[in-house]
């Protein structure tokens, strides 16, 4: 099971109408999104936004994605790295996994130069044939 990085994965605001000339405030419930920078073998592969929280999961499925790993076997340890705030707490934001022995680490390939996004890793590809050719594991047709 994933870690929870926060309390909540929602967070309080105070919400001001914007324009109006009335002080009227309300209270706002929106979802907490940070960066994750996710190392693989000590080499940074991608950031992307995420709602804090089952990092570990995420990054698997990303990197499952990608086709640089078949099942979780493939990988060895995934693990926080430091990183704190103002106060001194680690911010869970940057996730160093390291690959398991005789899993090929990524090459120059994989290093993402646009935006990624915690979805299911179509976007960032520039065409169909990309994201097909990446497999990690035929995909039999269903007849």
């Amino acid at each position: 099971m994933g870690r929870i990085t926060r309390d909540f994965a929602v967070t309080r605001v105070t919400v001001e109408p914007d324009g109006s000339f009335s002080t009227d405030t309300r209270a706002d419930s929106v979802a907490g999104e940070e960066p994750l920078e996710v190392q693989v073998n000590g080499t940074t592969l991608t950031t992307t936004m995420r709602t804090p929280g089952h990092d570990v999961e995420l990054v698997h499925g990303f990197l499952h994605g990608e086709g640089l790993i078949t099942s979780k076997q493939d990988v060895a340890e995934a693990r926080y790295c430091s990183g704190t705030d103002s106060q001194g707490r680690n911010t869970y934001n940057l996730l160093e996994v390291a690959l398991a022995r005789g899993v090929r680490p990524p090459g120059p390939e994989f290093v993402r130069a646009t935006v990624t996004t915690s979805a299911c890793g179509v976007c960032g590809s520039t065409s169909i044939e990309q994201i097909m050719g990446k497999r990690a594991h035929p995909i039999e047709p269903v007849e």
